[in-house]
């Protein structure tokens, strides 16, 4: 294995190898493939345009958490979840839709 470098040479290089970023373009967008934008885009609208969960995550009862659960769904992503009836748990998918009937 090589030797690792101290932290101020690993600052040197990356300092010494960071150029500035070029000026601006406004380009339309069919044009701007391989750029990176300059500045924030925000939507106009909320994607997905639904409650949603923002990560991987379970769907459970709080009073059944910590106990041993049967899988009841799998909620794919942009799919609704069913009702959970105790003492039920559903792994969820990126995005999926928050299920509200509690």
């Amino acid at each position: 294995m090589s030797e690792l470098l101290p932290v101020a040479a690993a600052l040197a290089q990356v300092l010494a190898s960071a150029r500035p970023a070029p000026e601006a373009l406004e380009l339309p967008l069919l044009e701007a493939l391989g750029y990176t934008l300059a500045e924030d885009v925000i939507a106009r609208v909320d994607v997905p345009n639904y409650d949603n969960s923002a990560m991987d995550g379970y769907a459970l009862r709080a009073a059944q958490a910590g106990s041993a659960l049967p899988v009841s769904q799998r909620i794919p992503a942009g799919a609704p979840g069913d009702e959970l009836r105790p003492p039920e748990y559903s792994p969820a998918a990126p995005f999926p839709r928050v299920p509200m009937r509690w």
